[in-house]
């Protein structure tokens, strides 16, 4: 089997696989977060793909929790993952490791058979990258995630940035511009960027959650700055867009943040509005909601909570956040339609300096 070996947020994972294209794959998502030296990993994930043999049955060494949940001594047992069907995922331990093994079998049908045989006709593969990025956070991340939830740390819809002086983080759900923002303040120079979609976070501070940025040729092209910060990643993403890896050069390992902002676009000039912690909050749960990434590690938390008996820890996640947003300021960030990422990221800058000026 083919494997490599990543750190995300201090969770050693080795992903392996007997598909070398998975695992290429997986290199070159990971290539900022790809473990360096020797060290024992916490979290092993095995993939097969196309596995050509019949389900086991589970009677004999499991007990039905829900539908297509089982959990026994051997571990759980998730039968046709939501969203993907075919994919059974079995989680154990080994001592302190954890162990999950992945099999996706496609359910075999006319229409897919069809499917693939006019891409063969057509000289096309089949999109295999594309599924790929589609199972990252089932196979990779909810397991990271959920490991890292016994430790107090939590994921978080949002982007964080160093910059103007300030960590920075971007509480918004998609399509209100935080992408946009944060490229356009690393374009800006002596910045260090942590996320652009999902911020890690415990008390005190906000961590990255390493995955490759979708970012469309009209915002690279008024921004020619930026892509000489990033990478490309030969993969396909979806909305036609391309994917990049900020260079680990102009990575953050941590930071405790200054500023949180809750973008919001308007016709009128960008500009700064201060609110309270209780709001900000309220909007980082309902913006978690919204994202289909979190929302769907909630149904994974689940799952695994039903089979192991691990209790819940929603209260824990509320006052870790509502202790790191104590340490700094809160602000509303309306964004005019249509502007420059780069004029935002200055208008910015004033609004901040403004602020900085009155707070003292």
């Amino acid at each position: 089997m083919d494997s490599c070996e990543i750190v995300l947020c201090g969770a050693r994972t080795l992903i392996r696989s007997s598909d070398e294209a998975f695992v290429r794959y997986a290199r070159c998502h990971f290539a900022p977060v790809l473990a360096e030296g020797p060290g024992e990993p916490e979290i092993e994930i095995s993939f097969l793909r196309d596995d050509p043999g019949e389900p086991p049955d589970l009677r004999a060494d499991y007990d039905k929790v829900c539908r297509g949940v089982y959990a026994g001594g051997k571990g759980v047992v998730w039968n046709d993952v939501p969203f993907l069907p075919g994919l059974r995922m079995t989680f154990a331990r080994s001592g302190e490791r954890m162990i999950v093994e992945a099999v996706y079998a496609p359910p075999r049908s006319t229409l897919r058979s069809l499917k693939r045989a006019a891409l063969r006709l057509a000289g096309r593969a089949a999109p295999r990258e594309r599924f790929y990025f589609e199972i990252m956070y089932n196979l990779v991340y909810y397991p990271v995630f959920w490991r890292l939830r016994r430790r107090g740390i939590f994921p978080m819809h949002g982007a964080g940035i160093a910059a103007l002086g300030r960590a920075i983080v971007v509480a918004g759900a998609q399509g209100t511009g935080k992408s946009t923002l944060v490229a356009g303040l690393l374009a800006g120079g002596d910045s260090s960027f942590l996320s652009d979609n999902i911020l890690l976070y415990d008390r005190d501070r906000v961590y990255p959650c390493h995955e490759p940025l979708r970012i469309d040729t009209e915002t690279l092209a008024r921004m020619p700055r930026l892509e000489t910060m990033l990478d490309p990643v030969d993969v396909p993403v979806p909305l036609g867009r391309r994917a990049f890896n900020v260079a680990r050069r102009f990575y953050l390992e941590s930071a405790s943040p200054d500023v949180v902002l809750v973008p919001r676009l308007s016709r009128g000039a960008t500009g700064l509005r201060p609110i309270a912690r209780g709001a900000v909050m309220d909007r980082v749960r309902e913006f978690n909601t919204l994202a289909d990434e979190i929302r769907s590690f909630d149904v994974f938390a689940s799952v695994l909570g039903a089979g192991t008996g691990a209790a819940g820890v929603r209260g824990e996640e509320t006052r870790a956040l509502d202790a790191l947003l104590s340490r700094a300021r809160c602000f509303e960030l309306t964004m005019r339609y249509g502007e420059h990422p780069a004029e935002t990221a200055a208008a910015l800058e004033t609004a901040l300096a403004e602020d900085a000026g009155v707070s003292r």
